[in-house]
């Protein structure tokens, strides 16, 4: 309606929708403040009985200052904590790719593996997979296209110079882009000692040709959602989703990474909404403990014990993730000991 002011975040709570707006100021304190702190300078709008008997919606998007660009979580807050993570849980597992773009992308993930498998000679193809069953390859999302963001448009050297700790020797990277000029990863392959691979690559072996182009863009994202390590493009809500599928996955915050120096470790601390961009990146509220009842407003990662407050300016080479990963998970058989002593 025209009394709704156009940015704005919807709050849902049992009582302002059962008993109407004048119940908004009998609120708690503690809802109010977290009300305060979710939506910021955003104007609060409070679910009601007259938007729930409304038959169509209709979101406006013909300008700019319409646009439907940030993420679900981000613009939706419950005060029922065990109610927002059931809307967390139900876009995760209901709003999500037709089985066609998982079963071509299901087939391309089986041959990277395989071919590290081979290439690596240990005849065990578990050997590189996490309990997620991840892994075999690391994974980039590469955006180029209209990209308006000229700081974050690299070249393919800045690519692998930003990112060449990352990788381990020889190993497969998968690389999701929109770039279509052959030759323009020709000197990250110069650089890096394992193959590349791309979407195309699979044309024949995934049957890519009798799949709806439209569907190319979700099977690329869940390729390279399923690598060890990921590097995307800061400002890509494409790179974003993948971050979000890995987030489900329950994949380490420490393998995923930006090639933008500036942000390249932005997914290694928790930041909660309304603390950075809208739309730039994910957060870690939107699959963080989300099978539960209770809103977490941190994880339960060791932190990286090497870098100080410099966390920005400091490598994180990939022996050392691989160390920090292999102390989590020897974490609750520590704390199953301490609670035996």
């Amino acid at each position: 309606t025209s009394e709704v002011k156009t940015a704005s975040c919807l709050v849902f709570d049992e009582n302002v929708f059962l008993h109407g707006n004048d119940h908004v100021a009998k609120l708690s304190p503690d809802d109010q403040q977290r009300i305060k702190k979710f939506c910021g300078k955003v104007f609060p709008v409070y679910y009601n009985q007259t938007m729930h008997d409304t038959p169509v919606w209709h979101f406006e998007t013909r300008d700019r200052g319409h646009r439907l660009l940030i993420h679900f979580y981000a613009s939706l807050f419950f005060t029922d904590d065990k109610v927002g993570n059931f809307y967390k849980r139900f876009a995760r597992d209901f709003i999500r790719y037709h089985d066609e773009v998982f079963c071509a992308a299901g087939k391309i993930i089986l041959a990277l593996m395989y071919e590290n498998n081979v290439l690596s000679g240990t005849n065990d193809p578990m050997a590189d997979l996490d309990t997620e069953l991840v892994g075999g390859y690391s994974s980039l999302h590469v955006r180029r296209g209209d990209l308006q963001f000229k700081e974050v448009t690299l070249n393919s050297s800045q690519w692998y110079e930003n990112t060449q700790e990352l990788w381990k020797p020889n190993e497969i990277l998968y690389i999701a882009t929109d770039e279509r000029n052959n030759t323009f990863f020709d000197d990250f392959r110069k650089k890096h000692s394992g193959r590349l691979r791309f979407f195309d690559d699979y044309r024949a072996l995934a049957n890519l040709d009798s799949i709806e182009q439209t569907q190319y863009g979700m099977i690329d994202t869940v390729v390279a959602s399923r690598g060890s390590v990921f590097a995307g493009t800061w400002f890509s809500t494409f790179t974003g989703y993948i971050v979000r599928l890995r987030g489900y996955y329950g994949v380490s915050k420490y393998y995923n990474y930006y090639s933008y120096l500036p942000r390249k470790f932005q997914m290694h601390q928790w930041m909660d909404i309304g603390n950075g961009s809208a739309y730039a990146r994910e957060y870690p509220t939107a699959w963080t403990s989300i099978d539960g009842d209770m809103l977490v407003e941190k994880d339960e990662e060791l932190p990286r014990d090497d870098v100080g407050n410099k966390l920005k300016d400091t490598l994180f080479p990939r022996e050392a993730m691989d160390k920090l990963k292999d102390r989590m998970l020897k974490l609750p058989e520590m704390l199953n000991k301490l609670k035996d002593v």
